[in-house]
């Protein structure tokens, strides 16, 4: 590689700007083994010589009306592999990133920044020089796809491809789509083959795809499929094993040469009783069971139901729980490494192993989709939700269970109505002694929820924790977001689903709001470092009390406070509730000489944050996931207006719960300056979080 000279060619006529690029080149390879040749031209004609003549490793378009357009350029170059990197204004880069991006450009990059602009252009040059090693294989194997594809495209046979391990369908063949009722593959994809497979055939199916998957012998079995109209048609199955895009897959193959297909209503099917194993564990015995799953293969996904007070306040809490078991029933049935676990107000939580990140992310939109496809029908009650999912690693020992659990939840954004939050402390004792005798006897009516949050501060059984957040700014701030978690006398973590925005005892709001600060500031002194800022999310209880609020701090802590090393944040469903109080709020707050943020922000195109007097504004790990999955979204097409604006307030962008690939390609993509999420680091104790360490 260091004998081989690169050759980059820029577009443009601006001798300075040309100048600028060379010595940025020639500052950067000094001292290094790669050597780069730079061409200028301003025409289209000197593409095409350079690229398709002359050879050219990278075009770099600056972006001008005195050059060619991206489009242009994109012509000139024809079907030749070559990468164009285009360099756009400063003050330009976030409303065009997006658009040159989707037009055929690698990377968008500002020439003033040169040393990000540098691996900018290597990375363009060596990663398409890797990937151009299996061009021949890529074309061989699209064009094999493309004639199995024809020829499945014109059989009347049911022809359809899925996943080996996960049974999502990757391909189905006209005549699978329409015996199935639908018009087009995107109707289909992202479900699961099981699904049109009766449930007490499932296991059978299941056992089919094993032995295809691990032995590659062909497996033939007489199976009922389901209708959406309802019906159960016995067909004789086929599964063999496949190839599709360079994928290892399952071809599922039924012949329509034979017209005996027996149809059997629905209706006059028996309903499967419940199993007994089909209920869900308490939360300690959910925690001690996972202790049998711990690697890095394990992951624990949270199926989020969105319109659940909805339901709750229609239906009652004991038709949703039948709801969620007979949701996990149907999950369970159609993918084999899926676990339910555990049942908790508006969220199932799902134990999946054997899986890869990529695997989880692709699986987690697949549980969604299969979940609101699922009717849960008794008498009257006919409930169809809309989920949201989060997920994290289990981890690899028995001591990182408790962690994964309540990042968990905080991912999430849950927060758990069975928590009940007291400072009744007979209440508390009488909770808690029925907690401990019910698990000691093996009773199933516990309340294990009950948090007697009273006694906890008491007995300062309470401990503040600290998620770590990146600054890709490059300020040379560490910025952590405060949380708390509880603890029993054995100082073990006892739970998990926490939310003190809710509480509706304005005693114990203020008593955990003080703890919160206190904590902060005893913290951020003790180690003694001007370059920590905590954000510490508060309750509603300073709402409309924002002088008493001003007042504690004066009294406690007006110096970490000014210095801005502490940010106050409120929930964003809290400031819509109460928005004009919010704003007297921030405005009391800024003139105070102190910064506000508003965190949990859950859909941008309706939130009117940028209206209020703030330093930072957190998106919610449900915003960013669905963001990252849906390019194409109103919110995508609000979102560089959004980060614009808080630009020119002087504010930053937070966001929260990256936790994969895709959410972490969105922060880059659009330069949000702050983010946090088990893609970065897990939750600590202490201010010592080592961001030279952290996980990308």
């Amino acid at each position: 590689m260091g004998n081989e000279i690169y050759k980059i060619l820029y577009v443009e006529n601006n001798a300075e700007k040309v100048t600028q690029l060379r010595q940025l080149i020639r500052a950067n390879t000094v001292d290094g083994k790669i050597t780069f040749d730079v061409t200028t031209t301003d025409s289209v004609d000197g593409i095409n010589v350079a690229v398709n003549k002359d050879h050219c490793d990278l075009v770099i378009l600056q972006d001008s009306p005195k050059v060619p357009v991206l489009k242009e350029v994109n012509d000139a170059i024809g079907i030749k592999a070559t990468p164009v990197l285009v360099l756009v204004n400063e003050e330009q880069f976030l409303e065009k990133r997006q658009i040159m991006i989707q037009e055929g450009a690698i990377d968008v990059g500002i020439l003033q920044q040169g040393d990000v602009l540098f691996k900018q252009m290597v990375r363009a040059i060596f990663e398409l020089k890797t990937q151009l090693g299996y061009r021949d294989t890529l074309e061989k194997n699209a064009r094999l796809t493309e004639i199995t594809e024809q020829f499945a495209s014109t059989s009347e046979d049911l022809i359809a491809y899925f996943g080996a391990e996960d049974g999502i369908f990757l391909y189905a063949n006209d005549a699978f789509l329409q015996y199935f009722g639908f018009k087009q593959f995107i109707d289909l994809a992202a479900t699961t083959v099981l699904e049109y497979v009766t449930g007490d055939e499932s296991a059978q199916f299941k056992k089919m795809m094993k032995i295809v998957g691990k032995t590659g012998k062909e497996q033939s079995e007489k199976l009922s499929l389901k209708h959406p109209n309802g019906d159960l048609v016995a067909e004789e199955v086929v599964l063999k094993q496949g190839m599709f895009e360079e994928k290892s897959c399952i071809e599922l193959f039924v012949s329509r040469g034979s017209s005996e297909n027996a149809v059997v209503a629905a209706s006059n099917t028996e309903v499967q009783p419940l199993s007994e194993q089909a209920k869900f564990y308490d939360r300690l015995s959910f925690i001690n069971n996972l202790s049998n799953f711990v690697g890095s293969s394990s992951w624990l996904v949270s199926l989020v139901l969105q319109d659940y007070f909805d339901f709750r306040k229609k239906f009652g809490v004991e038709a949703l729980e039948s709801y969620f078991l007979n949701l996990s029933k149907h999950l369970g049935a159609q993918i084999d490494n899926l676990h339910y676990a555990r049942y908790s107000d508006e969220s199932i939580v799902l134990l999946l192993t054997n899986s890869d990140m990529t695997k989880v992310d692709r699986l987690g939109m697949a549980i969604v989709s299969s979940s609101e496809g699922f009717i849960y029908k008794d008498n009257d009650i006919v409930i169809q939700g809309k989920f949201t999912f989060a997920y994290t690693n289990l981890g690899d020992s028995v001591a990182t269970i408790s962690d994964a659990c309540n990042r968990l939840d905080e991912l999430a954004g849950l927060f758990d109505t069975r928590v009940v939050f007291t400072d009744d402390e007979a209440e508390a004792n009488e909770h808690a002694e029925a907690t401990a005798d019910a698990i000691e006897h093996g009773g199933e009516t516990v309340d294990e929820e009950f948090m007697p949050l009273f006694l906890s501060l008491k007995k300062q059984q309470i401990k503040q924790s600290y998620i770590p957040v990146v600054d890709f700014s490059m300020k040379g701030q560490e910025n952590y977001i405060a949380s708390f978690n509880l603890y029993d006398d054995a100082g073990e973590l006892s739970v998990w689903n926490k939310s003190f925005t809710y509480t509706s005892n304005i005693n114990l709001m203020s008593q955990l709001d003080q703890f919160m600060m206190s904590s902060a500031i005893a913290n951020l002194k003790a180690v003694g470092a001007d370059n920590k800022r905590l954000i510490l999310p508060l309750s509603m209880y300073y709402l409309d009390k924002v002088d008493e609020l001003v007042e504690w701090i004066k009294k406690h802590g007006h110096d970490i406070f000014s210095a801005k090393q502490i940010v106050i944040g409120l929930a964003e469903e809290v400031v819509n509730d109460h928005f004009e109080a919010a704003k007297k709020f921030y405005q009391a707050l800024g003139n105070a000489g102190y910064a506000g943020m508003v965190h949990d922000i859950v859909d941008i195109t309706s939130t009117q944050v940028t209206e209020l007097d703030i330093a930072l504004i957190a998106l919610s790990e449900n915003c960013i996931g669905r963001m990252s999955r849906n390019i194409s979204s109103e919110e995508m097409m609000k979102f560089p207006k959004l980060l614009e604006t808080m630009a020119q307030k002087s504010a930053s962008v937070l966001a929260m719960g990256v936790n994969s690939p895709t959410s972490m390609t969105l922060v880059w993509e659009y330069n949000i300056p702050y983010a946090c999420g088990n893609m970065i680091g897990s939750a600590r104790l202490a201010l010592d979080f080592d961001f030279s360490q952290m996980m990308m």
